[in-house]
């Protein structure tokens, strides 16, 4: 009875250890704007799905992390298209080509599997 109870709680602690958590998360979307703010993050977070066509895509941002690192990642199923590293705040273009019309997903994640970020803030305008 015991074993079976120690190898439930380590299951737990296994899958609880790879969840996605997020706190203190805050999200306005206007005119094409898009500003996020997570408090503490381990894990990943979307940050918005992107509908683009074909060609080329450009989306400016703005990403600032208090504590840790984080990536800035663009999404495509389960492939990362593009990534920016950010470690304390950083500007510039994520850019990539779309070779047909679809959904992509701008997603942040904590760099190290284990790790936690916080004070995140992400700006997008597209």
């Amino acid at each position: 009875m015991k074993l079976l109870r120690s190898l439930l709680i380590l299951t737990l602690v296994v899958l609880l250890s790879a969840c996605n958590v997020a706190t203190k998360v805050t999200k306005v979307q206007n005119n094409g704007e898009t500003t996020l703010k997570i408090g503490s993050l381990q894990g990943s977070h979307e940050v918005q799905t992107i509908k683009v066509e074909n060609g080329n895509v450009e989306i400016p941002y703005e990403a600032s992390v208090e504590e840790g690192t984080i990536l800035l990642q663009v999404i495509k199923g389960d492939k990362v298209i593009q990534e920016e590293e950010i470690t304390s705040k950083k500007e510039g273009l994520l850019s990539f080509e779309a070779p047909k019309p679809g959904s992509y997903e701008l997603s942040v994640c904590v760099k190290g599997e284990k790790e936690k970020a916080k004070g995140i803030r992400i700006h997008t305008k597209l």
